[in-house]
């Protein structure tokens, strides 16, 4: 006799919750680089005079939406039994830290545009805060 749990724990279960996972996660990257994009647009083509911008909303809006995804889908997954290791989808280990270095990195952007301003053309690319927050952006897409 099966139990509530064994069939929680089911292989097939938990492949079925990975895959629409990855499609909900898929549309809220799609919409962080939808915001990167415009933000870089921006940078390039228009003056910018502070951090609260229409581009930084869309982007940070995006990773918001990652970050309800990501921490949503492990505690559902906790919630219908499975440990910390198996409620996490299989190749979203990464993400978690990319996930937690972005939002650092965009604190530490926010206050870098509010104390020294916006950057400009190349500089924005080479800013303090836009490298790290690049390299962890890319490890949570």
């Amino acid at each position: 006799m099966s139990t509530i749990n064994s069939l929680v724990r089911n292989h097939s279960w938990s492949q079925i919750l990975s895959k629409h996972f990855s499609w909900v996660f898929l549309g809220a990257c799609y919409w962080l680089i939808l915001g990167i994009t415009l933000d870089t647009w921006a940078h390039r083509h228009i003056k910018l005079e502070t951090f609260f911008t229409p581009w930084h909303g869309v982007l940070y809006s995006g990773l918001l939406a990652a970050a309800l995804a990501l921490p949503g889908v492990i505690l559902m997954n906790r919630w219908r039994g499975l440990s910390w290791k198996e409620a996490l989808p299989t190749g979203y280990d990464m993400a978690i830290l990319g996930l937690i270095g972005s939002f650092i990195g965009g604190i530490g952007d926010m206050f870098w545009h509010i104390f020294f301003g916006v950057e400009q053309l190349i500089d924005a690319q080479f800013s303090p805060t836009h490298m790290p927050l690049c390299f962890f952006l890319a490890l949570l897409l």
